[in-house]
Formats: C-alpha cells, structure tokens, sequence
C-alpha cells in the first residue's frame, strides 16, 4: 500500500513539473511574438530560501506592474534602470533585459518601444 502512495507522489510530482515547464515555455513563447519593451527600476533587492530577486517597477499604459525578477549578481541594484520585455496586451508576462541598462533620464513611451532604443537590430534580445 505505501508503495502505491510513493509511486503516486512521484508521479504527481512529474506532472506538476511537466505543466509549469509547458506554462513558462507559452509565456515565452507569447512575449517573443508579441513583445514590447519598456523601462523598469529596481526598488528592492531581496533573498528568500529559492533564491536572490529584484522587486522591480513599470509601467504600460499608466498602469503600474510590480514584479520580481531573478537576481544576476548586479552589486547595488537598487535605483537602476533597466529594459523590461513585455507582452503586449499582457504586461505582467515580463522579462528583465540584463544585458542593457538604461539611462538614468530615459523615459519610455506608455506602450513602451518595438526595439529598444539605440540598439542594432543585430543586438536586440
């Protein structure tokens, strides 16, 4: 009887993990056809026990998001500014571009940008 209960956990388990994996992979799916970029800043740097996140601020259309992304070993993040990928029509499906800050005046459109600004369309993410 425990046997049937451990094999049953387990692949219950698998099937949790098999439908989180598909769900992100279609939420990255969607933000790459339908993408947006706008600008995020980072208003706290925090850890919990599944890892280090940046609590970070955008806005599209005049609505305001707030949405923790995985750290990546920026020192002092807090206050910085930097490109958010978003789904257009839904901006809560977002992504933080690492790889680009941006300037600290910079301030993006209400529907945000196709591309983001000053970059070659050979280095868009």
């Amino acid at each position: 009887m425990m046997k049937k209960v451990k094999y049953f956990l387990l692949f219950a388990i698998i099937i949790i993990l098999l439908i989180g994996y598909f769900y992100a992979q279609s939420q990255r799916r969607k933000r790459e056809q339908n993408s947006r970029y706008t600008i995020g800043i980072v208003i706290e740097k925090f850890t919990s026990k599944s890892g280090s996140y940046l609590k970070t601020k955008y806005s599209v259309d005049k609505n305001e998001y707030i949405k923790n992304f995985n750290s990546f070993g920026d020192p002092k993040p807090v206050g910085r500014k930097y490109f958010i990928k978003f789904e257009k029509g839904n901006p809560e499906n977002a992504e933080i571009i690492k790889d680009f800050w941006a300037n600290p005046d910079a301030v993006a459109p209400d529907t945000g940008w196709l591309k983001i600004p000053g970059i070659p369309d050979d280095k868009q993410p």
